[in-house]
């Protein structure tokens, strides 16, 4: 039996798994820093398009609301029109002069 003096032995499966949970760690902190700003940038993205889309219908909704109101204006001032007192202009009838004078003979007779 010799003895091996040269070679050392192998770390413990203790060691080798700290080692090898060690640069992951590293390996993950330094590819996390670029994937969490990918992350944010995406995030950033999306809300800027939902903040773009609340906008278009703010406006969809504004404009709809000003058409409304002119049409409101335009009902309300036509039923201030039918309320307010009309002055009657239509002319008096005029009888002819047979019809008057009949209709005066009628009278005298029940007299």
């Amino acid at each position: 039996m010799t003895k091996r003096t040269n070679k050392r032995p192998p770390p413990p499966k203790r060691q080798r798994i700290e080692a090898e949970n060690e640069q992951n760690a590293e390996n993950n902190a330094n590819d996390q820093h670029p994937l969490t700003l990918r992350m944010m940038f995406n995030t950033c993205q999306e809300v800027l398009k939902k903040q773009e889309n609340i906008e278009h219908f703010n406006t969809e909704i504004v404009d709809e609301l000003r058409s409304v109101k002119s049409e409101l204006k335009l009902e309300l001032q036509l039923i201030r029109d039918d309320l307010k007192p009309k002055t009657v202009t239509a002319p008096v009838p005029i009888l002819p002069l047979r019809l008057l004078a009949q209709i005066s003979q009628n009278v005298r007779r029940k007299r």
